[in-house]
């Protein structure tokens, strides 16, 4: 609890920081409190048992603080941005853990056709249950490069070109043969229209290292060949798909092709109605677990935006992981694994810098191993203040 209050007295102090900013930067500081009642925190078959010291179901209480800057120095842009979060865990004492990040980065401007940008960040993040082995607290540490050349949007000519640099590393030594680096480098050219409309055409390539050679992952490399689109259709309704063939190699294997992609739609009736669908299949990030996966995710959302100060959103949404050979040599397949959830969260802004959720969610996965199936309900309440 103490930690909580440490993140609530680093809220108030901020108040006196924003005073005294310099004229023309930008600054929003964000802290939020929140509840939520979760009855299968670690994502169980109903046939599992705990060992002793591990609940079920648990209340996590929360409190995060979330800072943003920016400023604009002749036509170049500067931003930064932090956030630290204690969750405490009533029951389940030994999950309690503090995660942060920040990121900071640059946005030029060099003549009439160079747009450059750079941005790095760290971050510390609890690893998700349903990832990890029961009772494991596998605290994540990412660091993150990125950088792009392109020309300018108005262009009618689109060009790009992308790299980036990342890192892992498992606090538990169980998940320590997943500590990786991964670099890689993209590049797009296509077409743009004045109306927005856009076609592109793209190719990436990913290395991935693993450090630990003996026991740990094998390194691989992929390649994306692949073609995007955005058509907005009228001024309510837009369009967005992307096809693509991902190249697959892990170290003594030989390359594996499969199809990637993406259609979206997005549709907003009127002030106070809002619609989204969207369909994915996208590989898993690499280092999070001990499998390769490419999963189909279908979403359905909806808002209704009754006046300015209370809304309802609900989203529907279904994810198949199709486990693939890889970062093992001759480890177990899973098969295939579907889950289902439906979310719903109330917004209440009861003043401009005020606002209130209330959500519920729930879920289930059905597995082809019956003791990876389970279902979930969790409900819960956010409070947050914008200085």
């Amino acid at each position: 609890m103490r930690y909580l209050l440490v993140i609530l007295g680093a809220a108030i102090y901020g108040t006196n920081v924003q005073a005294n900013q310099q004229q023309g930067d930008t600054w929003s500081l964000t802290p939020m409190v929140n509840g939520r009642h979760d009855n299968n925190i670690f994502r169980l078959n109903d046939e599992a048992s705990l060992p002793s010291g591990l609940y079920r179901s648990d209340d996590i209480i929360s409190g995060s603080l979330q800072g943003r800057w920016g400023t604009r120095w002749s036509r170049q842009q500067l931003f930064a941005s932090a956030n630290i979060e204690r969750q405490e865990y009533r029951r389940n004492s030994g999950m309690s853990h503090t995660g942060h990040g920040w990121r900071v980065g640059w946005q030029g401007v060099m003549g009439p056709w160079l747009r450059p940008s750079l941005s790095y960040g760290e971050s510390r993040r609890l690893g998700a249950f349903e990832d990890v082995a029961l009772g494991i607290k596998d605290m994540q540490d990412e660091r993150r490069l990125e950088g792009e050349l392109a020309n300018p949007q108005e262009r009618m000519l689109a060009l790009s070109l992308g790299g980036s640099w990342r890192t892992l590393r498992h606090g538990s030594h169980l998940y320590q043969p997943l500590d990786l680096d991964e670099s890689g480098w993209r590049a797009t050219s296509g077409l743009r229209s004045r109306q927005g409309a856009s076609l592109l055409l793209g190719w990436e390539h990913k290395q991935t290292d693993y450090l630990q050679q003996t026991g740990g992952g094998r390194d691989s490399d992929q390649d994306t060949l692949s073609l995007t689109g955005h058509w907005p259709v009228t001024a309510r309704l837009s369009l967005d798909a992307e096809l693509g063939r991902l190249g697959w190699r892990y170290a003594g294997d030989t390359r594996r092709h499969y199809w990637v992609g993406r259609l979206a739609a997005r549709y907003e009736a009127g002030a106070h109605h809002q619609f989204d669908a969207s369909w994915q299949r996208r590989e898993a990030p690499s280092g999070e677990r001990y499998q390769s996966v490419i999963n189909d995710t279908a979403r359905l959302g909806w808002i209704w935006q009754w006046s300015e100060r209370l809304g309802l959103e609900q989203r529907l949404s279904q994810v198949r992981a199709d486990y693939q050979p890889g970062v093992l040599a001759g480890g177990d397949l899973l098969g295939d694994e579907t889950t289902l959830s439906y979310r719903a969260a109330l917004n209440w802004r009861p003043s401009e810098r005020w606002s209130t959720q209330l959500s519920w969610e729930w879920g289930r996965r059905e597995a082809s191993q019956d003791y990876r199936e389970y279902d979930y309900q969790s409900a819960g309440l956010n409070l947050s203040y914008i200085y």
